[in-house]
């Protein structure tokens, strides 16, 4: 999906972009204002999510599912991620690492069931004294462990916030790209199910996507964008 901003109207200059190109000659510089600007806005956009409707119940347990933590909601090691965790801690012990010992045997004990101890008031994980990799994993699991303990469903790190405030579309919106191509600047999101969020609309098993607009031109974008190849021009404000 694209937004080709070559056509935008400049209103206080009483000229379309095509006129101000023939007069101005090379419009390279406003064309890449343009194009940050508009890929700063839709980050705004997906981050603000306003007037959004929230992840269907559908779309969340998918979410759930297909975590990239190292800890799953069932309060275990994620076993691919152990995996590598492994294989970079025995890398780091053919290196001499001094703690690579220590924390291959931490890892293999938590993965077998391990509880993780606790500081002196008992809330939180005891310190580790080898790699920060093992630290971190130690602090999550403990987390889980006691959400696990209670009843409750184990929520680690962002996730949870992350599927509920839609930042999955924001690291979509994170990865629009802009391109100046002759007078024409074209902004863009190269992830292919980008544009059922942005437009809405029909997917696949008769599901219907609601709209969600991050990447679009408003009254108030042509308003700035306007402003800015009015200071590109005139030599005022920063460049």
């Amino acid at each position: 999906m694209q937004i080709d901003l070559r056509t935008v109207s400049i209103k206080p200059l009483r000229h379309t972009f095509d006129n101000i190109a023939r007069r101005a000659g090379d419009t390279t510089g406003l064309l890449k204002r343009w194009g940050g600007y508009f890929r700063a806005k839709a980050h705004d956009r997906a981050d603000a999510a306003e007037g959004w409707p929230g992840l269907s119940a559908a779309t969340r347990e998918k979410l759930e599912q297909t975590r990239t933590s190292s800890v799953t909601v069932a309060g275990e090691i994620r076993k691919s991620y152990g995996s590598k965790l492994d294989s970079y801690l025995k890398l780091q012990q053919s290196k001499g690492t001094p703690s690579a010992a220590a924390d291959i045997a931490e890892l293999r004990r938590l993965r077998s069931g391990g509880r993780v101890e606790r500081d002196a008031k008992g809330k939180k994980a005891a310190a580790w004294g080898g790699s920060k990799a093992i630290d971190r994993l130690r602090k999550r699991l403990a987390k889980a462990q006691d959400q696990r303990a209670a009843g409750k469903r184990a929520t680690v790190g962002g996730d949870k916030r992350r599927s509920e405030r839609h930042k999955l579309l924001g690291s979509v919106a994170r990865q629009i790209t802009w391109s100046v191509e002759g007078n024409t600047v074209k902004a863009l999101s190269r992830v292919p199910w980008s544009a059922v969020h942005n437009d809405g609309g029909s997917v696949g098993n008769g599901a219907t996507v609601p709209q969600r607009n991050f990447l679009r031109i408003d009254a108030s974008d042509k308003q700035e964008l306007s402003k800015i190849a009015l200071e590109h021009f005139t030599g005022t404000g920063s460049r």
